[in-house]
């Protein structure tokens, strides 16, 4: 199991070791002679071999910080920044770091870190994947898993008092004598002297192949949660070590949202899948450390998408409405249209909210007691009861 790295500070962890710095190597790594053009000093005689190196630090730092964030903001947001948007406040912090050399290696040090635990946590999520899945292996652990440990723990337990038995033999053990050696005599022990050591043995072996099953199983599940809390833990004092361009970079993330959310939330788009889009980001957000946008902000924007919900859902019961004739298969035609509307729809991010509005609309029309411009009341009757016997199915 990989040591957990220190908490992320300026105070550098002893295991980072300087690297031996080629200036010619340097200048071959794309971008660099740019980052040097902005940032030598006035003096460009100053710009020795020394000076160079501290630029190449910074120059890493600054790359690698960028794509960290880059990947963070995709997976928490779903949104594709460019590293050049994020560079800005990422170089300007790091240059302020620029005679602290060994402060540039270890962020790129913890980055990488970081990323080799997401490939184990990948590694490990894919593995139980292919032994069912992480509910499935849970559920066996504690049904099947556990009281075949216990089992064993007995067994080997019995096992071992009937080999201290065999091995005190010669000895006087009072707990040996045939009459009353009962009254000194534990119930496992009067239990283990009952059968040989080989039997004790054939029952350990049977159980032993399923038992070590289990075992692996949960050294899996239990190697992924302590990979995943070091990922958090990476990512957390990552975060932390860079407060003033993450708030910078924030503030250009929640502007790029909000433009994104409002263009969801246009109550002009047709379809329903912008509004899915928008649900599935608003959560995402939510449930983010980031702190992007203020829960009252997002609760707004799930208000709005709401809404949309029930404008859409009334829009298409409508025109199915219209739609019915009282012909046979004509009930099941109905209610198939609205659970493939649920299905690929409005429920692709929100199920229950989506059958609740397409409830609420049906039982709006039972309500209706005129008909609708152009429907006869019989036919409006019919409608009416074939809308009842589907709420009855749709419950």
């Amino acid at each position: 199991m990989p040591r957990e790295k220190p908490a992320f500070s300026e105070k550098i962890s002893e295991e980072t070791k300087e690297e031996k710095f080629s200036a010619k190597e340097a200048l071959e790594t794309p971008g660099f002679f740019e980052f040097v053009s902005r940032h030598a000093p006035e003096k460009v005689e100053s710009l020795d071999q020394k000076e160079m190196e501290k630029l190449f630090g910074v120059f890493q730092a600054t790359q690698e910080t960028a794509r960290f964030y880059q990947e963070i903001l995709q997976e928490e947001t779903g949104l594709t920044f460019d590293k050049k948007e994020l560079q800005p406040a990422l170089e300007a912090h790091f240059i302020s770091k620029k005679e602290n050399p060994a402060f540039l290696r270890y962020t790129v040090s913890h980055i990488r870190a970081y990323e080799d635990l997401q490939e184990q946590v990948h590694q490990r999520e894919l593995e139980i994947l292919r032994l069912g899945g992480e509910e499935r292996i849970k559920k066996e652990l504690e049904e099947k898993g556990k009281p075949l440990w216990e089992e064993k723990k007995a067994l080997e337990e019995a096992k071992a008092i009937k080999e201290t038995m065999v091995g005190v033999q010669g000895f006087f053990n009072i707990k040996n004598s045939e009459l009353i050696g009962w009254l000194f005599r534990s119930e496992k022990e009067s239990l283990a002297r009952k059968e040989s050591l080989e039997y004790w043995q054939e029952k350990i072996d049977e159980i032993r192949p399923e038992a070590e099953k289990y075992e692996k199983e949960e050294e899996i599940l239990n190697s992924l949660e302590n990979t995943r809390r070091q990922v958090v833990k990476l990512k957390t004092d990552l975060l932390g070590s860079c407060m003033g361009p993450v708030k910078e970079i924030m503030a250009q993330t929640r502007e790029k949202i909000v433009e994104k959310l409002k263009g969801m939330a246009d109550p002009q788009e047709k379809g329903v899948k912008k509004i899915n889009e928008g649900l599935e980001l608003v959560r995402k957000l939510a449930a983010s450390d980031l702190g992007i946008m203020e829960a009252e902000e997002l609760g707004e924007f799930e208000e709005k998408f709401d809404r949309l919900i029930k404008k859409k859902a009334a829009q298409h019961l409508k025109e199915q409405i219209s739609k019915l004739r009282i012909e046979e298969g004509a009930l099941g035609d109905l209610e198939a249209k609205i659970n493939k509307y649920l299905k690929e729809g409005l429920a692709l991010s929100e199920k229950e909210r989506a059958k609740r509005h397409v409830r609420e609309r049906l039982e709006a029309y039972l309500k209706r007691e005129i008909p609708p411009k152009g429907e006869t009341k019989e036919s409006f009757r019919v409608k009416k009861i074939a809308i009842k016997c589907l709420l009855f199915k749709l419950a």
